[in-house]
């Protein structure tokens, strides 16, 4: 990815409410960090929405970077146990392959995909009961094991400091 040569990142994940939830907004690359995810999650969202501009090899579904496309998608919404409503552009531009597959993951199981287009344009429309489909996920994930209320953040400390392991701002600790 050569996002951070043409754009500048913000400093915040923001969560709306509007009539059918709590609604989080990231935008692709984000999908590929879970703190960025958990973060609208433990700020009540319901639904994430992540528009994407993704660029693959070739137009399969064994292409390595739609592989990498449907597992942040997946783990997004399952390590966060909410909704999640991907887009992406389709077909070709210049030379570039773009992914499609637009789509909407419910969170109860594993892979509970709602909707989605494929490679095709088109839109990825489903009825869901958002709140009631959160709340039975949240009751039955893992073992009745609710992966937002038993997380531990104070054992996730290091995240946040610069080490020669962990390379912020491409710093290192001397």
């Amino acid at each position: 990815m050569t996002e951070r040569l043409y754009y500048f990142p913000g400093n915040e994940y923001k969560v709306f409410d509007t009539k059918i939830g709590k609604i989080g907004i990231m935008i692709c690359f984000d999908k590929a960090f879970p703190e960025a995810a958990r973060s609208l999650a433990v700020k009540g969202a319901e639904i994430i929405i992540c528009p994407t501009a993704w660029p693959l090899n070739e137009r399969s579904e064994d292409d390595d970077q739609l592989k990498l496309y449907n597992i942040f998608d997946y783990a997004r919404t399952f390590e966060n146990l909410v909704f999640f409503v991907g887009s992406d552009h389709c077909g070709e531009y210049e030379k570039e392959i773009c992914a499609g597959h637009s789509r909407i993951i419910g969170p109860v199981g594993g892979y509970d995909l709602r909707a989605t287009t494929g490679f095709d344009e088109g839109m990825a429309v489903a009825d869901v009961d958002v709140q009631g489909d959160i709340l039975k996920a949240r009751c039955t994930a893992m073992g009745l094991e609710n992966l937002i209320k038993d997380r531990r953040p104070d054992t996730y400390t290091e995240l946040t400091k610069v080490t020669k392991y962990n390379f912020m701002n491409l710093q290192t600790e001397e």
